[in-house]
This record gives C-alpha cells, sequence and structure tokens, in this order.
C-alpha cells in the first residue's frame, strides 16, 4: 500500500495479521521481486496491492496516470489483484480527470471480468462527508 493510507483499511487488515510493504508507483523504482522476496523471506507472498489513487486519505494527493500504469505492470507480474480505493474521486473541482485503476485495467484487459482491479467506491464521501462523524458523536451523548 501507498504510505500514509486511509487508517480504516489499515485496521481492517490487520485481523489478518499482514506485513505490510510501502508501494510506490509514483517513483517506479521498484522491481516486483522487490516486493516478493521479502514476502517469501517472512514466509508468504504477496497477496494484493491496496490504494487510494485519487485525492488519497491522509495526504489528499492523486496518483498520476503514468504511476496507475506502472502499478498495472506491477500487478500483472506479481499476478495480485489491485484494491482501489476511490471515495474520493468524485471531489475533483478543477483540472482534468484521470482515469480510474480499474478503467485502465479493462482497457487494457478487454473486458471487467479479465481485470484484476476491484473497485470501491462510495457515495457518501461526495453528498455527505461529515454525516458518518456527526452520527457517532449523536450516539455518543
Amino acid at each position: 500500500m501507498t504510505a500514509p493510507t486511509y487508517l480504516g483499511a489499515l485496521q481492517a487488515f490487520s485481523a489478518y495479521q499482514p506485513r505490510y510493504d510501502e508501494l510506490r508507483p509514483d517513483q517506479g523504482n521498484r522491481t516486483p521481486a522487490s516486493y516478493a522476496d521479502p514476502a517469501a523471506a517472512a514466509g508468504g507472498r504477496v497477496k494484493f496491492a491496496y490504494v487510494v489513487p485519487d485525492f488519497a486519505n491522509p495526504t489528499g494527493e492523486t496518483m498520476p496516470r503514468q504511476a496507475r500504469e506502472r502499478l498495472l505492470d506491477l500487478a500483472t507480474e506479481l499476478d495480485i489483484p489491485i484494491i482501489e480505493d476511490s471515495a474520493y474521486a468524485a471531489l475533483r473541482f478543477e483540472g482534468e480527470p484521470i482515469p480510474a485503476i480499474q478503467a485502465l485495467d479493462v482497457a487494457r484487459s478487454g473486458s471487467l471480468d479479465a481485470a484484476r482491479t476491484i473497485y470501491c467506491g462510495t457515495f457518501s464521501k461526495t453528498c455527505h462527508p461529515a454525516c458518518a462523524s456527526a452520527g457517532s458523536l449523536l450516539a455518543n451523548r
């Protein structure tokens, strides 16, 4: 996963006691073996890549298209799925939108069934971003 990343995802994944490794697709300086070898040395294998490519929580960064393409190359070489957490993709107010990783994957593979990207989106972040926080405040009163 990219670092830092969404705390809720870390909490969800931690139940499985994973060993995390940092993705750096924007730098393009790591090989598939640099992920696979440490995983094998720890007694496992690379299972998936998790990214928040648009306006990432907590950094606000957006992954450039070239980095998304490199991530797809890496996932293909490692034969792993990509979990694309796109909760914030609709928050763009200026600039050209960058295609979702899943859209790039479908264009490469020819169909949604052949794609390896799992797209996770939400309507609530764009419509009512404070709703969950307000609800938990009310519940605690």
